[in-house]
């Protein structure tokens, strides 16, 4: 027969064979592993090295997807970003400090344009056209004092020039409720916009839409207080107005250019006519009472209406 691959002392006799029978397990799994690793260095070898790429690669676009912040794609021609500022969360919902929000929602509203959940660069953006321009509308999730954060790495990432950076936001100086175009300008003590041009190297040639909250008529209001409430139930038709102000002066710019849209979106305006509806007139039985009227409805109902939000 087939000669053992034992030795003879461990082949003949009662005790080789009881010997054999003993080592047949060890013999049998040497072979089988034997196999195996004549089988993969035949042929999968080159399947391993492609499975091992994958993973590789896998690995790093997870890395680079995190270190970009979610961005994707390469340079949108001719993009404007429209960013609006504000901080995160159901809190600060509905406060003077986030009109910005609120413009670049109308803005999104007006013209079908969907901000998606999933951040970019820390920021929700929505990308869409307005009269033929390509639009990414921003409203960054730093909260306020780290806004730059998300406009910078945008505006870089997507080649967008400073220029075309159109920022939203409120404004301590303006009267409530008044929208004014800018080209240029400083921070203004807004630490938004501070964040914003410190991104931009230090660089403030971008124009700003800025939106009045005014400040608090009760000084024992700090500005940080004033900010963080909401309006009063008495502002709420004007800011939006101002807001839906804010959605025309966009198109106005897309369809005619920063320079004409300046000539003709600070006109001064009057909110209560926006609706095309006069001020409702109120019934005066004497022009003494008139007078009386009309004093008493300039500063203490303003007044009034202040500490009414500090009690809210």
């Amino acid at each position: 027969g087939a000669s053992s691959p034992l030795s003879p002392a461990l082949s003949s006799g009662p005790a080789g064979g009881s010997m054999l029978w003993a080592l047949e397990p060890l013999r049998k799994t040497v072979v089988s592993v034997g196999s195996v690793v004549y089988q993969v260095g035949m042929f999968p070898t080159r399947m391993i090295g492609r499975l091992a790429g994958g993973i590789t690669r896998a690995i790093h676009a997870r890395a680079s997807a995190k270190s970009s912040g979610g961005l994707s794609g390469g340079p949108i021609k001719d993009l404007w970003l429209v960013v609006g500022l504000g901080n995160p969360g159901t809190r600060y919902d509905g406060t003077r400090h986030n009109i910005g929000f609120r413009a670049v929602d109308e803005v999104a509203r007006a013209h079908g344009i969907a901000l998606a959940s999933k951040l970019k660069a820390n920021a929700q953006v929505g990308v869409g056209s307005i009269a033929g321009e390509s639009v990414m509308l921003v409203k960054p999730m730093t909260f306020m004092n780290l806004s730059g954060e998300s406009v910078g790495k945008l505006s870089r990432y997507y080649k967008v020039p400073k220029e075309k950076v159109l920022v939203i936001y409120d404004d301590l100086d303006l009267p409530n409720a008044k929208v004014k175009l800018k080209l240029r300008g400083g921070h203004g003590g807004h630490n938004g916009m501070r964040s914003i041009i410190e991104h931009f190297g230090g660089k403030s040639d971008f124009p700003r839409l800025r939106i009045g909250i005014g400040r608090p008529v009760n000084k024992r209001i700090p500005i940080p207080k004033h900010v963080l409430m909401r309006f009063a139930k008495e502002e709420q038709e004007d800011i939006a107005f101002a807001v839906a102000d804010c959605v025309k002066i966009v198109e106005n710019i897309m369809v005619n250019g920063l320079d004409k849209a300046l000539s003709t979106s600070n006109q001064k305006k009057n909110p209560k006519t926006h609706n095309n509806r006069p001020p409702k007139k109120k019934k005066v039985k004497s022009e003494k009472e008139d007078v009386s009227e009309g004093d008493a409805q300039s500063e203490p109902i303003v007044a009034s209406a202040g500490d009414g939000e500090v009690g809210g």
